[in-house]
């Protein structure tokens, strides 16, 4: 019987950046100086762009082949907002042309805490994002709840009062 042996690496990293247009609720409560806010959020994908690159090595028998070797990739791809579900052409269509779909909505929940001196205003918070950013797929027996992303924020902002 042939020895059956690879050993595989794949060395590689993603980024993704997506846009949003994000318009929160917040409730908050404001002691002297010190805020705490907390509410819903509903976000609209505007596009972005994910980044992949990295190595993968293989080294090995299967049967009677040999394998040793090393292949080093870099891909960008532009990410499209998908407004209900997608036709199984036009996804295909799009990851020919190096572009992906992600769903067009989001939403979830922000809640964090600000401080205030005189008339500026320093804020740091976090956005849980609920709803699956998978597209939805138009193809009879998918799931899309299979496989599932969700939007994980953490952020900072400032803001400057101005007397009136």
């Amino acid at each position: 019987m042939p020895t059956e042996e690879l050993d595989y690496t794949d060395d590689s990293k993603a980024y993704t950046n997506l846009y949003y247009m994000e318009i929160p609720i917040k409730f908050a409560y404001r002691s002297d100086n010190l805020q705490v806010f907390a509410g819903p959020y509903l976000g609209f994908n505007l596009g972005g762009k994910q980044v992949k690159d990295g190595t993968i090595s293989y080294d090995g028998k299967i049967g009677d082949i040999e394998y040793d070797g090393k292949m080093e990739y870099d891909q960008e791809t532009n990410i499209k907002p998908s407004f209900g579900a997608v036709d199984p052409e036009d996804m295909m269509d799009a990851m020919m042309e190096g572009d992906a779909y992600m769903a067009g909505f989001d939403f979830g929940f922000n809640f964090g805490a600000g401080y205030r001196v005189d008339n500026l205003m320093i804020n740091a918070g976090y956005s849980i994002g609920l709803a699956n950013l998978n597209p939805n797929i138009d193809v009879e027996g998918y799931e899309r709840s299979s496989s599932k992303q969700k939007n994980r924020v953490v952020y900072f902002s400032v803001s400057y009062f101005l007397d009136m």
